[in-house]
């Protein structure tokens, strides 16, 4: 059985669904029981422009909140931030199941993360 459960753990996918399904879990915690940090565990991938957001001002918000910015989709990613005039990022996070975030979405998260 030992084997088994190893060769599972060796499978590159089943690590990053593992990981995927961990970084969900922490996102529903109350910021206190995540460290303080209402985002940590959390991975942001933006696609298309942000009408009130800079994606600085973005990226510090979550960083400052444990969470953090990539600048592409995979199974680890938590969030797809979508603006105006989206790439292929967006059809990336929907093809591996990944939550599509509108701009007002993202601001719900970062209230329900303490952020704002």
């Amino acid at each position: 059985m030992s084997e088994q459960i190893r060769a599972f753990l060796d499978d590159e996918q089943n690590r990053e669904r593992i990981a995927a399904v961990l970084g969900h879990m922490h996102a529903l915690l109350p910021p206190e029981q995540a460290g303080g940090k209402g985002l940590a565990g959390t991975r942001f991938v933006f696609t298309g422009g942000l009408e009130h957001f800079s994606r600085s001002d973005a990226k510090r918000l979550i960083e400052d909140n444990g969470g953090r910015v990539v600048g592409s989709v995979s199974g680890e990613t938590t969030y797809v931030v979508v603006g105006a005039d989206p790439g292929s990022k967006l059809q990336k996070g929907r093809d591996l199941g990944v939550e599509i975030l509108s701009e007002e979405d993202f601001v719900r998260v970062l209230r329900d993360a303490g952020a704002l």
